[in-house]
């Protein structure tokens, strides 16, 4: 059993006894982009220079890693959707850590300074660390507004949101993909896999855990 990194099709389906628990990955990016082209809509004073255009950076997780590539595929495509132009100034992993996002957006700040519009990341840790580096530039004070995104609703994540230096993230139920992954070995064990665990439909061996939107509006601190 795989659980919250997902392998490849192919892999899983070299063997009938391969499961995989977890978030469904672009589905994060959907939801970010989903929020984020609304909030773009409704906040015109974010298009500094007022071209109509989004220019943002990237700070990605692992590379070649699948969460990676669809949080950052869906999240893209999803705001192309829906209506919002896009102008990709820069893409750098953070490699998932908060020191390493922190020095990305050190070097983002440097070379585009007041042109980026927006920061999308591929998780919470590294959307703290762009924060970070934000906020020795002066921004989130003074009425200077940077819009950073994360991904997987860390303790951590909810604290910036709660500040409001973050934007938006969504939430990666690690607890209901435990859940399931127990509930799972334990049908394995006994032989009586169905079409449902823990609650969650059964898909060609992938059990999905639905990511959920947390911003300010969604959320009650």
């Amino acid at each position: 059993m795989f659980f919250n990194r997902q392998p490849l099709k192919d892999d899983m389906m070299k063997w009938d006894k391969v499961y995989y628990v977890g978030c469904p990955g672009g589905d994060g990016g959907v939801i970010v982009g989903n929020y984020f082209s609304a909030y773009w809509k409704e906040h015109p004073e974010l298009d500094r220079n007022g071209d109509g255009i989004l220019q943002f950076v990237l700070i990605i997780g692992e590379p070649g890693h699948q969460d990676t590539e669809l949080r950052t595929e869906y999240l893209l495509r999803t705001l192309q959707e829906n209506g919002v132009q896009l102008e990709k100034l820069d893409e750098v992993s953070g490699k998932w850590r908060r020191d390493n996002a922190k020095s990305v957006m050190s070097r983002y700040l440097s070379s585009y300074g007041d042109t980026i519009e927006a920061v999308f990341c591929n998780n919470d840790e590294m959307a703290i660390g762009a924060i970070d580096a934000l906020k020795e530039q002066g921004w989130f004070q003074d009425g200077r507004f940077m819009p950073v995104t994360g991904v997987d609703g860390t303790p951590q994540g909810m604290s910036v949101l709660n500040e409001g230096t973050l934007l938006c993230t969504v939430l990666n139920d690690a607890e209901g993909q435990a859940r399931a992954a127990y509930e799972l070995a334990l049908d394995l064990m006994e032989g009586k896999v169905g079409e449902s665990v823990a609650g969650y439909d059964l898909d060609d061996r992938y059990i999905w855990v639905p990511y959920r939107e947390l911003s300010r509006e969604s959320v009650s601190f």
